[in-house]
């Protein structure tokens, strides 16, 4: 049934076209005399799934007219219906997964000049879905496609700010980056703050970049969400503003991001632009410190072993510190190290105690060398 629904959205969309194929006219008045309404379309379904012939018979009919107008229009070289029924093979949508189908449909497409299937090509080549990794024949069918299309101009960009198969250039990275968020492209807007921010290719602009992210955040890309809020939270580009920071940090985190739920996290924790509250402080770690972010994993050892926001529980905080510490964070490995030396939430161990302040100084942590240097002298 939702390959008949989905058949349904492509061919509306198709035939609503200016200039259908020659020969079509007779069969999408067909098609019109059968199309139904989304509500009438599902009780016949249901009617369907209960064993009524009538309106099997009647999905059926309009099925295949549906087919037979599309088929008509992928084997006329019609690029927007090959691109389709690419497309449908990629992600095996009433049909069988088939990238070798999705590649030759997107092919026939794109040699048309049709600029979606061109972009989609590029994006095959380039990540190598369903066929070799090919840089080449990624910025080949980019280039194609950035006369017109916002997201291969922004996918050039990506390639110039990796070095993806041309010399790294971040001043061509800024001009596509730029070319494309102009038209409102999200993750271009996102991007070319990113370039603001650091200053790669383009003068550092901390205000430009806050334009830019404010753009992309205001689309709704949680990553420019988080980074909107870290530059109103420390007062780059735009006047500080606590309550911004969490405003931003909040829509953000709600999107499941982990770092913005780790700032926000904080913010609950230190009282910045809301009212202190441990437990809402304990409640944005753990959601960050469950997808593996080592900061909130060690701030919520810290509420554990402090009894903020939550009963006063060693162990736990134990669990959290070594979750950070084992993914090497200096600071998560210092706390551990105490946790050991003092016997809190383990057994007393002066060996593994000795052993994760070594990996803390390692990195550079000067406390953690001081205890090292202390415990060697006694």
């Amino acid at each position: 049934m939702a390959k008949i629904i989905l058949m349904l959205i492509i061919s509306a969309s198709l035939v609503a076209c200016s200039n259908p194929i020659s020969g079509s006219e007779t069969l999408f008045s067909e098609i019109q005399e059968v199309v139904i309404g989304d509500e009438e379309l599902n009780i016949l379904i249901d009617q369907a799934e209960l064993g009524y012939v009538d309106a099997q018979i009647a999905i059926a009919d309009f099925y295949a007219l549906l087919e037979d107008y599309t088929q008509a229009m992928y084997e006329s070289g019609y690029g927007r219906a090959q691109f389709n029924l690419g497309i449908l093979y990629q992600e095996g949508k009433g049909e069988v997964q088939n990238f070798e189908q999705t590649l030759f449909w997107l092919t026939k497409a794109a040699e048309q000049g049709y600029h979606m299937a061109q972009t989609s090509l590029g994006m095959m080549y380039h990540h190598g879905h369903g066929v070799a990794l090919s840089y080449e024949n990624a910025l080949y069918w980019y280039r194609k496609s950035a006369e017109k299309d916002a997201s291969a101009q922004n996918n050039l960009g990506r390639m110039y700010n990796d070095g993806q198969g041309v010399v790294q250039s971040y001043e061509q990275a800024v001009f596509w980056y730029k070319k494309a968020a102009e038209q409102n492209h999200i993750l271009a807007q996102r991007n070319l703050g990113l370039m603001y921010l650091d200053g790669f290719g383009i003068a550092q602009s901390y205000e430009q970049a806050a334009h830019w992210f404010a753009k992309a955040s205001e689309q709704g890309d949680y990553t420019a969400q988080q980074n909107l809020g870290v530059l109103y939270e420390l007062g780059l580009g735009v006047a500080q503003d606590f309550q911004q920071a969490v405003y931003w940090y909040k829509i953000s985190a709600e999107q499941g991001f982990a770092s913005a739920q780790t700032n926000l996290g904080s913010m609950y924790r230190n009282g910045r632009g809301v009212e202190q509250n441990y437990e809402f402080a304990v409640q944005w770690f753990s959601k960050a410190a469950e997808q593996g972010n080592f900061t909130s994993q060690r701030n919520l050892g810290i509420m554990y072993e402090l009894g903020q926001g939550v009963d006063q529980d060693y162990e736990q905080a134990v669990y959290w510190y070594r979750e950070a510490a084992n993914q090497g964070f200096d600071l998560a490995q210092r706390n551990l190290g105490f946790m050991y030396l003092e016997g809190l939430g383990v057994v007393r161990d002066d060996d593994q105690a000795s052993y994760w302040f070594q990996r803390a100084a390692d990195q550079g942590d000067d406390v953690a060398q001081i205890i090292l240097i202390e415990m060697f002298d006694q």
